[in-house]
């Protein structure tokens, strides 16, 4: 096999919800989720709090945020590839919930097969740390802030110097049935 590396850039996409209530709800279910499974899973972020993957099927709080976010996907894929999904089964595959402190940070890593990667924003106050593409840009985190991006760019959080950074986090894919044509 040969490896062939193309240079191409990828849209990310971002979006502001701030002020919606699937907000309130996902920092709740986050508060939940902590309770009900406090310890954090081992991962490439090592922070102060990683709920674990499929937090959304834990704690039904987060599903208005996953379906907000289908939806914004759904939109993104118009907008940024000029793709229209009609009604292809997109759904979030993964869902999980981030509290970083001081020091805290995520290695270098990508999404991938996810069709796409989501983050969204829940708190960042101080000098939370931005998200770091593969070509160096860096998107500060701000509250109600919707990151999508292919989920195959790579991407890091350096070390975070302090403030809240809440951030939860989701996979999305394609999800055809047994019937799929082709």
């Amino acid at each position: 096999m040969e490896l062939v590396t193309v240079a191409t850039k990828l849209p990310v996409l971002v979006f502001d919800i701030s002020g919606s209530e699937t907000l309130v709800l996902a920092r709740e279910a986050l508060d939940e989720l902590r309770t009900s499974h406090p310890h954090s899973m081992p991962t490439n972020v090592r922070a102060a709090y990683r709920s674990p993957w499929h937090s959304h099927k834990i704690n039904p709080k987060l599903l208005p945020l996953c379906e907000q976010v289908i939806a914004l996907a759904r939109k993104a894929c118009i907008e940024g590839f000029g793709t229209d999904l009609d009604s292809a089964p997109l759904v979030v595959s993964q869902c999980w919930a981030i509290d970083y402190e001081a020091g805290d940070s995520a290695r270098t890593h990508h999404h991938f097969p996810a069709l796409f990667g989501a983050a969204v924003y829940l708190e960042a106050t101080g000098s939370a740390s931005p998200m770091v593409l593969g070509d160096g840009t860096a998107i500060e985190p701000r509250p109600g802030r919707v990151l999508l991006f292919p989920g195959v760019l790579s991407h890091s959080v350096p070390e975070h110097a302090g403030g809240t950074r809440t951030v939860v986090s989701m996979n999305l894919r394609l999800e055809w049935g047994a019937g799929r044509p082709g």
